[in-house]
């Protein structure tokens, strides 16, 4: 098996689980125990929602980290305008594009959120940034529109693509076959993210990564929205315990 990234959502998407936000400094501090254990990716967070995370993201920009970072931001100029300001080298773009979201989230058509991504990419790009485009909540959209977002979101220059079972719906089995036809129509550029609403978000994140995820996302102790993501030190040592992955962690 191929050593998989590993991009640390701590700082992001922890701060979506119950009773948890870091100051800057707590950030920074994470960042760079994270940098240590050799993470590839860290996200530093979504600076448009607050002045907070605005700075936090600034100062994980600008620790001088080995890891390479990402803000987040969803499909809008704001966000994206946001994310290049903070100083990151990724911008993780989101947008969901199954029925829920198009009807009860975003209220607007399949067409006006295609082009959305693609304005939000080229924007991205046009900074001189790299973008992992991540089709939210994909576990619950037809295969189908999952493979037309990502197209026009890799049309429009993304250099990574994110399948996100968001509601944690997923089971190893079934992510194991729908990361494999993804990963053999994008080759080197899936990524998966995988949430434990059932329990299952180590082993579906280890099913994505057997069947051609480059990289996964994870958090310590696995903190995030709702009942949180696949943990960190679960997720690397099965790779190192029980798949015999060779890495730097």
């Amino acid at each position: 098996m191929r050593t998989p990234l590993l991009i640390d959502a701590t700082i992001r998407e922890g701060q979506q689980h119950g009773h948890v936000s870091f100051s800057p400094a707590q950030g920074v501090r994470l960042a760079r125990l994270l940098d240590e254990f050799g993470i590839d990716i860290i996200e530093v967070g979504h600076p448009v929602v607050s002045d907070q995370d605005r700075k936090t993201a600034s100062a994980i920009c600008h620790a001088g980290l080995q890891a390479h970072t990402l803000a987040h931001a969803r499909a809008t100029r704001e966000d994206v305008e946001a994310a290049a300001a903070v100083g990151a080298q990724w911008v993780g773009i989101f947008m969901g594009v199954n029925d829920f979201s198009l009807q009860y989230k975003l209220h607007r058509d399949r067409a006006a959120a295609l082009s959305a991504i693609q304005e939000a990419v080229e924007t991205t790009k046009a900074f001189g940034l790299r973008v992992r485009f991540t089709c939210e909540d994909a576990s619950r959209t037809p295969l189908p529109r999952v493979l037309e977002v990502f197209e026009s979101a890799r049309a429009a220059g993304a250099d990574r693509l994110s399948y996100a079972d968001t509601v944690g719906v997923m089971t190893p089995a079934k992510m194991r076959r729908v990361v494999h036809r993804l990963s053999r129509r994008f080759e080197g550029l899936l990524h998966a993210h995988c949430h434990n609403d059932f329990g299952l978000a180590t082993a579906n994140t280890l099913a994505a990564i057997e069947a051609g995820a480059i990289a996964v996302d994870v958090s310590i102790e696995g903190i995030g929205e709702r009942c949180g993501i696949a943990p960190l030190a679960e997720v690397a040592l099965s790779l190192t315990q029980l798949y015999g992955v060779e890495a730097r962690w």
